[in-house]
């Protein structure tokens, strides 16, 4: 019965093995680049475990794990080098559960086979292998079935969110996984060493042990869950918090632009309340031939005019204030700077699409401030850059696009669906994605891209509003 023996173990490993793949999948689907398949990456991982696992040198399934993941984390880094950190934490948290798994179910399989050796002890052989080939393919199937629970309660805690992995924020993950790592060397060492000094097995030490075990095995894998669960929290504080600032932040710009708004107002109010005056001054030096004079005295009034005019007039006075400090900056730093943008007038709204609101002047600064600043930014880097802003109303839909030269084509994070930042420190990052949520506020939406315009490459933000 040996031979038959080995077969179904043989069978059952492999019947493991293919499992395990399958919660492998489960497992990195989450943070795959969108569209990417990851079921080459579980049948690598099945064909080099099922590899080593019978090539002739003798290694333990914990090593044959390893190996392959080791072996499958390159394959994944080379295709796809983005969130490097983050894969690598992946595959020690995948072999840490896959070695918990096995120990846990390994010492539930010794328990139950010191009660099944009471009761067949006296049976024949052939009862012994129908139970060896019950026990063994149930174990298989168990065995999974909690590795794919594991993996399915650790997307719970941790999220499924492909994203940066800092240095400090890698050792916070990655230090429960090696726990779990060393412990596991750590029980095979003892084993090794109470072989060698008793000449026995450490399952003789009795069930007491095996339970002691599986709960330290359990407890190490609650451990895992926890960090995951507290780190995705701690992101998540954090993320929202740098949200607030820079929302602070755009909202005392918002307060310095109407400020400068009313400014402009009160400056009108004024040469408006004067011009009679002014316009008398002009006809008495008319009148007294003081022709030279009359001329001065209009130019001076023209220029106070032009003065207390915005550069750029979209028919809101706080846009007007935020495009015309834009275009200040853009020419000071050698960008051109084309405006057709006109502002969606609550009574324009009304009036053709009998709608009683239209955007708010706050929502749109956040728009205009983050997409000029992020154009204004990349144009720096180009001589003779260009950079145009334009809207229009389609029916319900306020358009809204603003283009800038850039150097080459930009990727694009497969995750968000923009372009990942190059900027470090603090509130970098946010921009593009304050500007989709006030897209997704008016149940509208933004893309981002590069395009190929007049010979130019140029990024391309647009960004629809349903007002």
């Amino acid at each position: 019965m040996e031979r038959y023996y080995d077969i179904v173990y043989h069978f059952d490993t492999v019947l493991g093995i293919l499992l395990q793949a399958l919660c492998l999948a489960v497992w990195v689907r989450p943070f795959a680049p969108r569209g990417r398949k990851v079921w080459p990456v579980a049948a690598v991982y099945a064909s080099l475990t099922v590899f080593f696992y019978f090539i002739p040198y003798y290694m333990s399934m914990m090593g044959t794990t390893v190996l392959s993941l080791l072996v499958v984390l390159l394959m994944c880094c080379a295709a796809d080098r983005e969130y490097i950190g983050q894969k690598i934490w992946l595959a020690m948290v995948f072999a840490c559960f896959r070695w918990q798994t096995s120990s846990v179910f390994s010492s539930l399989n010794t328990l139950v086979y010191g009660v099944m050796h009471r009761l067949l002890y006296d049976r024949e052989t052939i009862v012994w292998f129908r139970y060896f080939v019950i026990n063994y393919f149930l174990l298989a199937v168990l065995e999974s079935a909690f590795l794919y629970g594991a993996v399915k309660l650790m997307h719970r805690c941790y999220g499924r969110k492909r994203e940066q992995v800092n240095g400090g924020e890698f050792i916070l993950l990655v230090i429960p996984a090696l726990v779990g790592l060393a412990a596991y060397g750590l029980l095979h060492y003892y084993n090794a060493l109470y072989q060698k000094n008793t000449g026995g097995d450490i399952t003789d030490l009795g069930a007491a042990h095996e339970w002691i075990k599986i709960g330290y095995l359990l407890f190490l894998m609650a451990v895992i869950m926890a960090m995951g669960y507290l780190f995705r929290q701690w992101k998540n504080e954090k993320d929202e918090e740098l949200r607030r600032r820079i929302l602070f932040r755009q909202m005392e710009d918002l307060e310095e632009h109407i400020a400068a708004a009313e400014q402009h107002y009160r400056d009108m109010q004024s040469l408006r309340h004067d011009m009679a005056g002014h316009l008398m001054t002009l006809e008495e030096l008319y009148a007294a031939g003081r022709h030279e004079a009359a001329r001065q005295y209009a130019q001076t009034l023209r220029d106070k005019t032009r003065d207390t005019l915005p550069l750029l007039q979209s028919g809101n006075p706080v846009t007007d204030v935020i495009l015309s400090e834009k275009k200040r900056e853009m020419e000071q730093k050698g960008i051109a700077f084309d405006c057709a943008f006109h502002y969606p007038a609550r009574r324009q709204a009304a009036r053709e699409m009998k709608m009683t609101e239209a955007v708010n002047t706050f929502d749109i600064s956040v728009i205009l401030n983050n997409g000029l600043n992020n154009a204004m930014e990349a144009a720096e880097q180009i001589e003779n850059a260009h950079v145009s802003l334009s809207s229009r109303l389609i029916g319900k839909m306020f358009l809204m696009e603003i283009v800038n030269d850039c150097a080459g084509q930009c990727r694009i994070d497969p995750a968000t669906g923009l372009p990942p930042t190059t900027k470090q420190g603090e509130g970098h990052g946010y921009g593009l994605l304050n500007i989709r949520r006030v897209a997704h506020k008016y149940l509208g939406d933004m893309e981002a891209g590069t395009e190929e315009r007049g010979g130019r490459t140029c990024f391309v933000l647009r960004v629809m509003l349903q007002i």
